[in-house]
């Protein structure tokens, strides 16, 4: 099985916060000068300083009303933090140039903004053109960002310009609404669920050296090559449009920055991750499809939640919005009752079944049996119809071949 980011250099995970001294000398007289003159002030919302010029533009803050639906990061961060989030999602929608006024700089300035940066992010995964880095720029106690800039020794650009943005964005929806219009025909939210995990697995390749798109829901839907960053957006962004809410999650999994999703089924929270349910020579598998957090954390550790009390940027690995996943209900194993046992009519009709569904191999939850001799006395009893070949365990999954098959 691959290997997860080895540098995780993802659009995200690895922002790094430039603390820059800025090129227009004291930003707050010329901002201010210019604001007069257009006769904006700064309570009537935010304004640019062009990265061409003097000319400003009124930008406004996002609506409440605007913010893409279940956006469950901007109502888990403070006030201060939801400001500068519908600044950031204004920015990010007109792809503004230069400095934009964003507030009042306050004690934790640095940390809101890395927070409210993430938390667009992470609430909207249709936004795949911001850049890796952006500005800050500070002066009597005003709070200046810039994500396009182009001054002096400091350049900051987005992944592309608007036309080939809105080119791409509308190759996103059509695409994007292919597969949900497939996946909205299953019974249930947990079969549509299903369909989007397998659909990712089976036509997204991992690949590191995919381009500036592998970070992004693009880049797994569109492109078909991304990295876990990828298959964690495109996997929100479909379920969305299910309305099956769904987050991200930032963690660490062998050592190395990783990402997976939280899905909510019912009343409860799933762990998903895509990533290593992608095998390249066996094919799409369901351990971490729906898995509790006590069978995720035998190998994968969850980043801290931040609080008010900790500071933090954008280059460290830490979560927005954390929800427990203690149940165990839609797990795959347990939501299809696939549990390898002594009860050999049980086990036999599981593995019978996928084999008349030419699944090619049969996945089961080993637990306190002898999984040779259990497949074995299985081997026999389904002999006339299907041939048991060999078998594989990789965690406490195992994984039952048939003749002519891996």
């Amino acid at each position: 099985m691959k290997k997860v980011l080895s540098a995780f250099l993802a659009l995200m995970l690895s922002i790094s916060l430039c603390a820059c001294k800025s090129p227009f000398g004291d930003i707050n007289k010329t901002v201010s000068e210019l604001a007069d003159k257009a006769g904006i002030t700064y309570e009537n919302g935010i304004f640019v300083k062009s990265k061409k010029g003097d000319e400003i533009s009124k930008i406004k803050p996002a609506e409440i009303s605007s913010l893409a639906p279940m956006s469950e990061c901007y109502y888990a961060i403070s006030e201060e933090e939801q400001v500068i989030y519908r600044y950031i999602l204004s920015i990010a929608r007109e792809m503004s140039e230069g400095f934009v006024y964003c507030g009042a700089v306050t004690d934790n300035f640095e940390s809101d903004v890395a927070i409210a940066y993430r938390a667009v992010l992470a609430d909207n995964p249709d936004i795949f053109w911001m850049p890796p880095t952006y500005v800050i720029s500070t002066s009597d106690s005003k709070l200046c960002i810039a994500f396009s800039l182009d001054d002096d020794d400091i350049k900051n650009e987005y992944l592309m310009n608007k036309e080939t943005r809105d080119l791409y964005a509308a190759k996103l929806n059509e695409k994007a609404n292919l597969i949900i219009n497939s996946a909205a025909t299953k019974p249930n939210d947990y079969e549509k669920e299903k369909y989007i995990h397998d659909y990712l697995a089976c036509n997204a390749v991992y690949n590191l050296d995919g381009g500036d798109m592998i970070f992004s829901s693009y880049g797994a839907i569109v492109d078909g090559v991304c990295v876990c960053e990828g298959f964690s957006r495109a996997f929100q962004l479909l379920l969305k449009k299910l309305g099956i809410n769904s987050c991200l999650v930032y963690g660490i999994y062998q050592d190395e920055g990783h990402m997976w999703n939280r899905v909510k089924l019912g009343d409860a929270w799933y762990n998903v991750d895509i990533t290593w349910d992608q095998d390249e020579k066996i094919g799409t598998l369901h351990y971490y499809f729906n898995i509790p957090d006590s069978e995720l954390k035998v190998d994968h550790t969850i980043s801290p939640l931040r609080t008010s009390k900790n500071k933090v940027d954008n280059g460290q690995n830490f979560n927005v919005i954390l929800y427990n996943c203690d149940n165990s209900d839609y797990w795959f194993f347990n939501y299809e009752n696939r549990f390898l046992t002594d009860n050999l009519y049980n086990t036999s009709n599981i593995i019978l079944k996928d084999f008349r569904d030419n699944k090619g191999f049969s996945e089961l939850l080993g637990g306190d049996y002898n999984t040779e001799e259990i497949l074995n006395r299985v081997a026999g009893n389904v002999y006339g119809e299907a041939t048991l070949k060999s078998y594989s365990v990789i965690r406490r999954e195992v994984l039952v071949f048939f003749e002519n098959t891996y």
